[in-house]
């Protein structure tokens, strides 16, 4: 498979605007949906763990996809701004909210980014579910520093991964990298890692065999039960199948 980002999610959110084809297309809408509600929840005790205010703070939501952290921002007071690769995304969701603004922009492209600017900086950005979606190292660098150019300083990053002990391919459309090489990046661009919060031990595990993925699809709550124990327990935090990484931009080392 030739993977061209914005061709790729455009096709798959075409099929139908749903958070299956939005998150883990081997699933179920169902299995999704808890899989969404868990990240809202730990998003929620991450925010008020670090005493993170966010309303009237300017949030951009990178990769906002069907929306589906939209109402989570906008419940709180946020001053929410959408952006996403996929024009269809765009155009669905500036129908549904005309209200709210959404942009096609690429976060690896400057020049995306810099039309951001002219609206100012941002206090947080959501940036859940896109990084790892960036195989590219150059273009994921890119990412990391338009992210950092997009704060305000003091402000946020929010993001998932897993950081594996070995780079690692897991479709053509995912690459994760390791905790040192994330580390120094985010480093190189003034982003210091505050928190790494596990997120999923049990959850978003699929396999090759189809007849096993059905068996977690029809588990999905009782993954959700094993992921919170494990969660509140502090159980294996290295397993963690995937992590909500919080940072903050830091000023510029003279």
């Amino acid at each position: 498979m030739n993977y061209v980002p914005d061709h790729y999610w455009d096709s798959r959110l075409r099929k139908n605007f749903n958070l299956k084809n939005a998150g883990f297309e081997g699933m179920s809408e169902s299995y999704n949906k808890v899989s969404y509600e868990i990240k809202m929840g730990v998003l929620e005790e991450t925010l008020r763990k670090h005493q993170l205010k966010i309303q009237g703070k300017k949030i951009i939501d990178v990769g906002c996809g069907t929306g589906a952290f939209l109402d989570f921002y906008i419940e709180r007071g946020a001053i929410y701004t959408g952006i996403d690769i996929s024009e269809y995304a765009i155009t669905r969701l500036s129908k549904v909210y005309p209200a709210i603004p959404f942009y096609k922009i690429d976060i690896t492209l400057r020049e995306d980014v810099m039309k951001l600017l002219a609206y100012g900086r941002y206090d947080l950005v959501h940036c859940f579910d896109v990084l790892y979606h960036i195989v590219e190292d150059m273009k994921w660098k890119n990412a990391i520093a338009n992210v950092s150019l997009l704060l305000k300083e003091k402000g946020i990053m929010l993001f998932t991964v897993k950081m594996p002990k070995h780079e690692t391919y897991i479709k053509p459309h995912c690459k994760f990298r390791t905790m040192i090489t994330s580390n120094r990046v985010l480093g190189e661009h003034n982003l210091e890692i505050i928190e790494v919060t596990p997120l999923f031990f049990f959850l978003n595990r699929g396999t090759r065999l189809e007849y096993v993925n059905k068996l977690l699809d029809r588990s999905s709550y009782i993954l959700r039960f094993l992921d919170e124990v494990f969660r509140r327990m502090h159980l294996c935090k290295n397993w963690a199948n995937l992590k909500i990484v919080l940072a903050q931009k830091v000023r510029a080392r003279a």
